[in-house]
């Protein structure tokens, strides 16, 4: 099952630690998304629901919204993509990334206010490696509402990016090598990947602006 607690600032507790889902031992699970912060005191809750019927095991790919103080803005809902890294874009839309079937990344916008599907891409891959490194995706924004993505290999050995438009999802640049190396180390969640927040330096290209960050 998933759980989940809201805290104040101070540490102190809005909502102690709740069951937002009731499994059934040996016929269901659920296996959470990236959850996000939204403006206006909401946040954003991607899951996988796993439940059998018979011999086969099915998966409903879900999303809830709540309020700061545990109230449900949106029940479960049809998501249909499993949101591995995700980021609120400085224009309001919510970017999701995921990996798709370990060689490649795909990646929707969606509405902050709706959460209407506004975007969903095709693969997004390089032909340097056919393997995606397993949990090396984050994703991160500017001030001007556009994505960055990025992720390496299963080697460890490059770092690509893919830059996009937060309004449209319009690929703008990518993906592309940022950095080589003989070997580098990922954080397991990505977070030692790209910050919250990024702000490219001014007057220098796209490909300048994401080193200098």
């Amino acid at each position: 099952d998933i759980y989940y607690a809201i805290l104040q600032s101070s540490g102190t507790a809005v909502v102690p630690v709740t069951a937002m889902t009731a499994s059934v031992s040996g016929s269901s699970f659920y296996y959470p998304g990236a959850q996000i912060a939204l403006s206006g005191n909401r946040f954003f809750m991607p899951y996988i629901y796993y439940y059998r019927s018979g011999q086969y095991l099915y998966i409903d790919q879900l999303y809830r919204v709540f309020d700061s103080s545990g109230g449900t803005l949106v029940p479960p809902s049809n998501l249909d993509f499993y949101a591995d890294a995700a980021v609120q874009l400085s224009g309001g839309n919510i970017l999701l990334a995921t990996f798709w079937n370990d060689d490649e990344i795909r990646y929707q916008i969606r509405s902050g206010t709706s959460y209407a599907l506004i975007y969903e891409s095709g693969a997004l891959n390089h032909p340097s490696t056919t393997r995606i490194g397993y949990d090396s995706l984050a994703v991160t924004k500017d001030a001007n509402n556009r994505g960055i993505l990025t992720w390496s290999d299963q080697n460890h050995r490059y770092l690509y990016y893919a830059y996009v438009q937060g309004s449209n999802g319009a690929l703008l640049s990518g993906p592309v090598i940022s950095h080589y190396s003989d070997w580098f180390s990922l954080s397991y969640t990505g977070s030692g990947i790209t910050t919250n927040s990024w702000s490219p330096a001014a007057g220098i290209d796209l490909v300048g602006a994401f080193s200098s960050g």
